[in-house]
């Protein structure tokens, strides 16, 4: 069998923030059983956690698939080059919006934004990590983007920028917060090209998540595990709903499964 795990609220616990010792040892026992672990993750190659060196994975699907390394090998790689991004910038800047750029080597914010509570905590933590950076970088590029916007007309506007098109994904919150990548990559995408890479089968997948962002995989395979504390609006469109990640959520999924 070929996993595919979410990390934030799926690996990763979001109340304790660490990965539950219960995860690990399901993870290292599925490997001993020869199945195929694989990280599907919103997060861009900057930010990826390095706790994550632990687990014993055969490839990474970063950025909603526009980053995939298997078997530590780049299978594939998508930026804006840094003409694209300041082009997208400037159509961006037309709405003033909060915003921030996930890029594969920094998370950048735009100081011709509005900068707002709702990007305090990401601006701190890219800071502390060290991969904060500006659009006024001379060398300012980006994979995808984060903003913070309540209206939805103006939400479709920002995904047609010029020479550029994107999906946004309404990640909800108090700021009302929607994912912007790029048309054409999804984490169910990211799992297609990792099967034709291995010539493996999509029915031999299980996805493992909480969001709406892990929609599009958990929709994607014939068998979706939903971790407990997700929206109800995710776990009726999933085949399986587990416990949460600290209520050792992923072992019992898995042991369900058959997978340990």
């Amino acid at each position: 069998m070929l996993l595919f795990f979410d990390i934030d609220g799926t690996l990763i616990d979001d109340d304790t923030h660490q990965i539950p010792e219960s995860t690990r040892e399901a993870l290292w026992k599925a490997h001993e059983r020869h199945h195929l672990l694989f990280i599907n993750t919103g997060r861009t190659p900057c930010n990826l956690d390095p706790r994550l060196d632990s687990l014993p994975l055969d490839g990474l699907i970063l950025g909603c698939g526009t980053e995939i390394i298997l078997r530590g090998q780049t299978l594939h790689s998508f930026s804006f080059s840094h003409a694209q991004s300041m082009q997208i910038l400037q159509y961006f800047r037309k709405f003033q919006l909060p915003m921030f750029f996930e890029g594969r080597e920094k998370i950048s914010l735009d100081p011709l934004l509005p900068f707002t509570s709702a990007l305090t905590s990401i601006h701190t933590y890219a800071e502390k990590t060290g991969i904060l950076g500006s659009a006024t970088d001379p060398d300012f590029s980006f994979v995808k983007f984060f903003t913070f916007c309540e209206d939805p007309e103006t939400v479709r506007l920002l995904e047609s920028a010029p020479d550029a098109s994107f999906q946004c994904i309404d990640r909800g919150g108090s700021e009302h917060g929607w994912e912007g990548v790029p048309r054409g990559y999804s984490k169910a995408a990211g799992i297609d090209r990792v099967l034709d890479a291995l010539g493996e089968s999509l029915d031999d997948c299980i996805a493992f998540g909480d969001s709406s962002n892990d929609l599009s995989m958990l929709l994607h395979v014939p068998c979706s595990v939903c971790m407990g504390q997700a929206d109800e609006s995710v776990q009726k469109q999933c085949s399986m709903v587990t416990s949460r990640p600290n209520e050792d959520g992923i072992y019992q999924a898995m042991e369900k499964l058959g997978s340990i």
